[in-house]
């Protein structure tokens, strides 16, 4: 579920607390009155190599957003130490002990001291003083690994919608470790209103009404071990109607814009019923008429003359529109049927997200070895045929997942999600490389 700027920043913030790190990680964390712990455990890490002792300053354990007044901690004690297998919490040459309080003044000379070889996380746990009142635990975890952790790669990002028309999106990183993590806006639009999620990376975008023009955002991301990557940014181009075409059904949805660009294209369009226009968000689409969409939209030619040298077993049951456009991807490599030795289609069945992901993939000629796997709550039931496609549209943000974190792979595409990925589709293909033409036509269904 989105949520506003201010809930963003806030959860941000809570997450910055939670997960901040890095080999000079801040611990921050809210006070207590001594007598109820206001929040719960704050959790920071540090990340080290294996067998180098890590070291701490008072700067790591100051208030950055406490309760009282940016007071600085005038003491911690340690209320649990790391696992003795794992290594050794000193003070200077000595080992400290459970209950130990150290002044701010030593705090310095803290360091751990990891057992040889030692590769993998511990912890020990403390609570700051400001010299009245005591800090909920902070779990400080250290990651000791052979290699050095990198940061999170972001990409910029442009997309475009139309006056008084909002857009959903992600911001684009991947992190080589394959790291958790959490994204901050660091620079606002200016010309509307952004709502997005720390976690997932996906985005709102409701431009300002009447608003035209271009618009951006910038944002980092950052891993668990608090390695931020380099600032990118989003840019919105915020264009001024082209037709005065608008569907009544589709008022406030995510692919309003998609499906009126797609229109205007004439790759897809809905219904003129009593003078309004009328897409069906929610029917489902075929794999037959997909497909064609796809090949319309996109900017690569196709020979359709091929399409006599296929033959398919079930080619007599599509018609004659969607059949040269089938024979013709089988011909170059778009789709490749149904398993079997008898090569068949099934273009009245309904696509799933899965099957136009590899479709788009190959459209695309993106690669079909991607390791990298998007986190879905649902991943696992990404096909292994499909999972490079979805990772890579995924990074690419041409196939997204819902707003519970999940890519539902096998569910059917509606006509709202075929418009989302194609115009999503062709936007990347601009971006990257010349305008092509599109094929002729207009599909009615």
């Amino acid at each position: 579920m989105f949520t506003r700027k201010l809930w963003c920043r806030f959860v941000a913030l809570l997450c910055v607390l939670l997960m901040t790190i890095s080999l000079s990680a801040v611990a921050s964390y809210q006070l207590t009155d001594g007598n109820s712990v206001i929040t719960d455990n704050m959790i920071v890490y540090k990340n080290a190599l294996y067998n180098t002792a890590v070291q701490w300053s008072a700067d790591d354990f100051s208030i950055e957003y406490g309760t009282m007044d940016g007071d600085d901690v005038a003491s911690v004690v340690i209320t649990e130490l790391p696992k003795i297998e794992h290594g050794t919490l000193k003070l200077g040459e000595k080992d400290v002990v459970v209950f130990q309080t150290i002044k701010k003044s030593n705090l310095g000379r803290l360091k751990f001291v990891p057992a040889k070889d030692f590769e993998g996380v511990t912890y020990f746990v403390y609570r700051a003083s400001d010299g009245e009142n005591l800090s909920a635990p902070v779990k400080v975890c250290i990651n000791f690994s052979a290699t050095v952790n990198k940061a999170p790669e972001t990409k910029d990002v442009k997309t475009s919608t139309q006056k008084n028309l909002k857009i959903t999106g992600r911001m684009s990183a991947s992190d080589p470790d394959n790291d958790e993590m959490i994204f901050t806006v660091t620079k606002e639009p200016k010309k509307g209103e952004l709502y997005y999620n720390s976690f997932s990376s996906s985005y709102e975008y409701i431009p300002h009404e009447n608003a035209t023009g271009t618009d951006s955002f910038t944002y980092e991301a950052k891993d668990v071990f608090g390695n931020v990557s380099e600032p990118a940014k989003v840019t919105i181009k915020i264009n001024k109607p082209s037709s005065e075409l608008e569907y009544e059904d589709m008022a406030g949805s995510y692919a309003h814009y998609a499906a009126i660009k797609l229109a205007e294209k004439d790759i897809i369009r809905g219904e003129t019923l009593a003078g309004s226009n009328f897409f069906y968000p929610d029917e489902e689409v075929s794999r037959g008429d997909f497909l064609v969409m796809l090949m319309k939209a996109s900017d690569s030619e196709f020979d359709m003359k091929t399409s006599a040298t296929v033959s398919l077993a079930d080619e007599e049951q599509m018609s004659p529109f969607v059949k040269p456009y089938v024979k013709a991807a089988f011909a170059s490599g778009i789709v490749s049927g149904t398993a079997g030795d008898v090569k068949t289609f099934c273009a009245q069945d309904t696509v799933t997200r899965a099957e136009a992901a590899v479709m788009i993939n190959n459209i695309l000629q993106l690669p079909d070895d991607t390791v990298f796997t998007p986190t879905f709550a649902d991943a696992d039931t990404i096909p292994t045929w499909a999972t490079a496609a979805v990772s890579n549209l995924g990074q690419l943000n041409i196939l997204n997942g819902y707003e519970d974190e999940t890519i539902g792979a096998d569910r059917p595409m509606t006509r709202a999600e075929a418009a989302q990925v194609i115009w999503q589709m062709m936007e990347y293909q601009s971006n990257t490389k010349d305008s092509g033409g599109f094929l002729s036509g207009i599909l009615w269904f």
